[in-house]
């Protein structure tokens, strides 16, 4: 096992990634756990848990693993912002990085008649793995050696509030991050407030098409 967390936490004290054996473990679907993030402000990680914790052998403060013995379940609401976006004759990008405000997401939820509810686990189809299946082999390699730009919920107050006022106990997405990427610099990270101050778990990559056709 390979931890890149150990030299990231020289530039990044609050960031940690994990590879293992050469593998990354968030090249395919998988939940962003709380060690993932921590908040620059407080100094910590979800409950107070400091950087030298998390990486404290023989275990791992606030591990997935506690995740893991039970999974996560619970009431799922799907937003199929991409087939929105393209009836409406948007065809938003998915392979650039494309801020979606929560007002079009809204807009979304009314078209499909879908109604919120506490605990909810809000899951968004952007269409990135669609988009994403359509290329060669060359052209998946540049984006993952090139600069990477994905399409994602843009960050701000008013996606705080959206996610804050609705209850939602988890997000996840298509997309290789659930916010637009690069993060804006005047707003920051979502992922440093909802991963070590909500404890709120992200999901990524979700392989949604099957899912998407269906609830259509």
């Amino acid at each position: 096992r390979e931890r890149l967390s150990h030299t990231l936490t020289r530039k990044r004290p609050f960031v940690h990634d994990d590879v293992y054996h050469d593998f990354n473990p968030q090249s395919s679907t998988h939940w962003d756990g709380l060690p993932h993030y921590g908040s620059q402000q407080c100094q910590c990680f979800y409950g107070g848990v400091t950087p030298e914790e998390i990486t404290a052998l023989p275990g791992t403060r606030n591990g997935i693993q506690a995740w893991a013995r039970r999974g996560i379940a619970g009431r799922a609401v799907l937003l199929d912002y991409g087939r929105w976006a393209v009836a409406q004759g948007l065809h938003p990008a998915a392979g650039e990085r494309t801020a979606v405000p929560v007002a079009e997401l809204q807009l979304v939820a009314e078209a499909q008649g879908t109604q919120f509810e506490t605990g909810d686990i809000l899951i968004v189809r952007y269409g990135w793995t669609a988009w994403y299946d359509t290329l060669d082999e060359q052209q998946r390699r540049a984006q993952s050696e090139g600069a990477h730009n994905f399409i994602g919920i843009a960050q701000g107050t008013d996606t705080f509030r959206f996610l804050w006022d609705n209850h939602f106990a988890a997000v996840a997405s298509d997309a290789p991050s659930f916010e637009a990427w690069p993060a804006d610099p005047a707003q920051g990270s979502l992922h440093s407030t909802l991963l070590p101050l909500w404890g709120m778990p992200i999901g990524e990559m979700f392989f949604l098409e099957d899912l998407a056709a269906d609830c259509a």
